[in-house]
């Protein structure tokens, strides 16, 4: 997934992603541990606790 479809998909704005972490337009790095989870870097906590996940 890319950061532009990660923010799409959580209701943000790319703006609200933190480029120097994901990358422009770079895939997004996926963790497992058991469970596969997408690490999607943000600017502010704010954003954050504004994500709504589609």
């Amino acid at each position: 997934m890319t950061p532009v479809e990660a923010a799409a998909a959580l209701g943000l704005p790319h703006a609200a992603l933190d480029e120097r972490r994901n990358g422009a337009g770079a895939f997004l790095p996926v963790a497992e541990c058991g469970q596969k989870c997408l690490l999607v870097a943000v600017r502010t906590l704010e954003t954050t606790l504004g994500c709504a996940a589609d």
